[in-house]
């Protein structure tokens, strides 16, 4: 901070990623985190504003440097229950005044917060250039409608299908059979016709993480799927259930997956996965993430700098982006890929 003060900084606003969602943490656990990393990073000397995320709730209060200015701690993006994705209902118009000195006036600094119905969205295009029209908007993905009442969420099929499209579309190797793609990498859904760049974005927000293509045993694939289908157990459903490309399957009532097919381009059958041996190896697409065995996935994990394993210069913004711009035939993304016994 010193140094950016001396360089003649004095607004400083600080974007914090806190918290410990460790296997096993609560959700009072958690909050108690946030608010410690809050008061924390408050006490350092010359920031003005923390902005926070991933605790899901939101926040306008005040703190005190340990110089004695205001500092002024936000959030937003909470939803209806401690959930995610498209319950991620709340926004927040933050407006702040500072001094000549760069302090916050906290008297003239506000923070309105709306939910996503309050705000009225411009069907047309916002300004911004439209990519693609959909015949209809898609409808939600929700883990436990995916469980429960044979719900498929489409805009998990589109963005499955976008990265398995990608990858065999620039790959220097064979083509990938399947991708997988977790519910928490998606943020947003296309719930109108007209799709601009920013609505890409909002849907596959994350720019660190990037598409890779490993082989995968059965084994792998059974034990990722049978984990995703269990994780709607769990008081925050992570990692949810795996949204897929290229693959069908099911789930049964007691949270294990059966009928695990691979599927040609036309939806047909091209491997049933009952006919292989565990050690048997099939050609998966995720991303740099997941192959750190985050969440559980520990079946994922992957060297991504062993010479087995191809990596590729694009995010799924950056895949789902040239899908819609540049594919002729997007796959049939309404076709229901997760069955319930």
């Amino acid at each position: 901070m010193e140094k950016l003060e001396k360089a003649g900084v004095n607004k400083i606003y600080l974007a914090a990623h806190t918290g410990d969602t460790s296997k096993g943490s609560s959700k009072k656990h958690d909050d108690e985190n946030f608010e410690r990393y809050y008061d924390e990073f408050s006490k350092i000397g010359g920031i003005d504003v923390i902005i926070g995320g991933h605790d899901h709730k939101h926040t306008d209060r005040w703190a005190t440097t340990e110089r004695g200015e205001p500092v002024r701690i936000v959030a937003t993006g909470a939803g209806s229950d401690y959930t995610f994705k498209e319950n991620l209902n709340v926004v927040g118009l933050m407006s702040n005044s500072f001094d000549s000195n760069g302090v916050l006036i906290k008297e003239a600094s506000n923070c309105e917060f709306k939910t996503i119905d309050d705000i009225k969205v411009d069907e047309s295009d916002n300004g911004s250039p439209v990519i693609h029209t959909l015949t209809a908007p898609l409808n939600k993905l929700d883990s436990i409608k995916l469980l429960k009442e044979g719900h498929h969420g489409e805009i998990g099929n589109m963005v499955a299908d976008s990265n398995l499209w990608y990858v065999n579309s620039h790959t220097k190797g064979k083509k990938a059979d399947f991708a997988f793609v977790n519910p928490g990498n998606i943020r947003a859904n296309f719930d109108k016709t007209k799709i601009t760049a920013e609505d890409v974005q909002s849907v596959v927000p994350f720019v660190t993480s990037t598409l890779i293509k490993a082989e995968l045993s059965k084994k792998q694939i059974i034990n990722t799927l049978n984990w995703c289908a269990h994780s709607t157990t769990f008081s925050r459903v992570v990692p949810g259930v795996m949204q897929v490309s290229g693959m069908e399957y099911t789930i049964n009532p007691d949270l294990t997956v059966s009928d695990v097919h691979i599927l040609n381009e036309d939806g047909s059958v091209k491997y049933n996965l009952d006919d292989f041996g565990d050690e048997d190896l099939f050609t998966g697409v995720y991303d740099t993430y997941l192959a750190t065995g985050c969440d559980g996935l520990v079946d994922l994990m992957t060297d991504c700098t062993s010479s087995f394993v191809e990596v590729f210069d694009a995010t799924r913004e950056k895949a789902l982006f040239e899908y819609l711009t540049q594919n002729d035939k997007p796959v049939d993304y309404t076709n229901v890929r997760i069955k319930h016994a």
